[in-house]
């Protein structure tokens, strides 16, 4: 970016404290993508930063880019804080877990308006008490995929091109998902490591793509939904970025807590 005083509508990612009084952030940014910066006393101050810089916080932001590594951020005023998200480990677990998918799907410079909007609209459904059972957190998955230009392929083969349109395919073999290949392989087609998917959880998942975000929790899930998009979305991801979320270990820990 060139040097200059912008002005962005931002999700706040994350925050960590820097010396004596200053927080490094980061931020999602609807005109400017991911960005990274540092608010100069920000843990000292009282009138402009108190409140508007913790992650989750929905906010308007005034910052100064120099060239440098780090922007500066110079005022942040809040729009939405999503306090109900606070108040319930599971709940907040959940938010911070699509915080950090952002993150690390995401590059600086990426400019993704779409994400930018999934994100806020996504934090405000979950505010309101939307998506308890993880199905808006599957749904955020492939519709974060797609708008970033990594959605797998999940109404074909992956190999031989041919429709999903059916449980088993070929020799009687169930269809699996490859993330190493990028989605499907039909019965069919020879292929190790496949994870199980039945065609009603490929057709959910590519119709939450092109469903309006107010109108998600219409879909209806079938009973192997929960546990088949969660298994091959996650190894996905992984897949993809190379690495584990530290958010999912939490949340794995947190289910295993019985929470």
């Amino acid at each position: 970016m060139k040097r200059g005083l912008y002005k962005a509508h931002a999700v706040v990612l994350n925050s960590i404290d820097y010396g004596e009084s200053d927080r490094i952030l980061a931020f999602f940014t609807k005109e400017h993508g991911k960005i990274k910066g540092i608010a100069k006393g920000a843990r000292r101050s009282r009138k402009r930063f108190v409140g508007n810089l913790d992650p989750l916080c929905h906010i308007k932001l005034n910052y100064y880019c120099g060239g440098g590594e780090l922007a500066r951020v110079e005022d942040a005023s809040l729009i939405e804080g999503f306090h109900n998200l606070r108040t319930d480990i599971e709940r907040l677990s959940n938010a911070c877990y699509i915080l950090e998918l952002v993150s690390e799907m995401t590059r600086e410079g990426q400019v993704f308006p779409r994400v930018y909007g999934m994100l806020a609209g996504f934090l405000r459904m979950m505010d309101s008490g939307a998506g308890a059972d993880g199905c808006l957190l599957r749904f955020f998955e492939i519709r974060l995929l797609n708008a970033i230009g990594f959605m797998p392929c999940i109404d074909r083969c992956v190999v031989c091109n041919k429709p999903i349109d059916g449980a088993a395919n070929g020799a009687g073999r169930l269809n699996g998902f490859s993330s190493e290949k990028g989605g499907i392989v039909c019965g069919g087609c020879p292929a190790g490591g496949l994870l199980p998917i039945s065609p009603g959880t490929a057709r959910l998942l590519s119709t939450a793509t092109k469903f309006d975000e107010d109108k998600l929790t219409r879909l209806v899930p079938g009973a192997a939904f929960t546990d088949e998009s969660e298994r091959i979305l996650y190894d996905f991801i992984k897949f993809q970025i190379g690495k584990e979320l530290k958010t999912k270990k939490f949340m794995h820990k947190l289910k295993n807590a019985g929470f």
